[in-house]
């Protein structure tokens, strides 16, 4: 399970995001920056999780038309 999550996109972008969250606790990472780097991983998993969703009705769309 591990391997499949470090091989998806969104799984690396969520390992990115708890990498800033630990950052600002160890090395003193400003809030601010890490808001803002949380906020990029944020949007990218919403966003492709937007993208991936339409992907798969389109599937099941064209699979439907079928004959």
């Amino acid at each position: 399970m591990i391997p499949d999550i470090l091989k998806s996109k969104k799984g690396q972008a969520l390992i990115i995001g708890l990498i800033a969250l630990v950052c600002q606790n160890v090395l003193g990472l400003s809030e601010n920056m890490t808001k803002e780097i949380v906020a990029m991983v944020a949007s990218y998993l919403i966003g492709q999780g937007i993208a991936d969703h339409g992907k798969e009705a389109a599937k099941v769309e064209a699979n439907s038309q079928q004959p």
